[in-house]
């Protein structure tokens, strides 16, 4: 609805469909901002980094409602130098990421910032 108050935080990207959208945004400062906001009944919606968000959320003692990605699902990805070297760091890379998923302390982690395993493979 247009009258829905969507915070988000002024200097990150947001893809078009968000600029379309029929309701008022509010930039803000930072995330932490923002779910302060929420919390408050200050926004009703505010647009976060599902990761980053659960984490600050569970920091602040905030309870909110997640809904599923909207918009499309974003990817984060490390970049390495095309030279011999950043080819090989790649390799290394993505062999000790998969072995270290396989560990319970990856598992440990994802439970420490409230990540379900599931939920990275949606």
């Amino acid at each position: 609805p247009k009258d829905t108050r969507c915070g988000y935080c002024d200097g990150y990207g947001y893809p078009e469909w968000f600029w379309k959208a029929d309701f008022k945004k509010i930039s803000l400062t930072t995330d932490e901002v923002g779910f302060r906001l929420l919390k408050d009944g200050k926004i009703d919606i505010f647009i976060s980094n599902l990761l980053v968000g659960k984490h600050l959320a569970k920091g602040l003692n905030i309870e909110v409602d997640w809904s599923p990605a909207y918009g499309g699902t974003e990817y984060y990805y490390i970049a390495f130098s095309k030279n011999h070297r950043g080819n090989v760091l790649a390799n290394i890379f993505s062999q000790e990421l998969k072995e270290f998923k396989k560990t319970r302390e990856y598992l440990e982690i994802l439970k420490r910032y409230a990540i379900g395993y599931d939920e990275l493979w949606k």
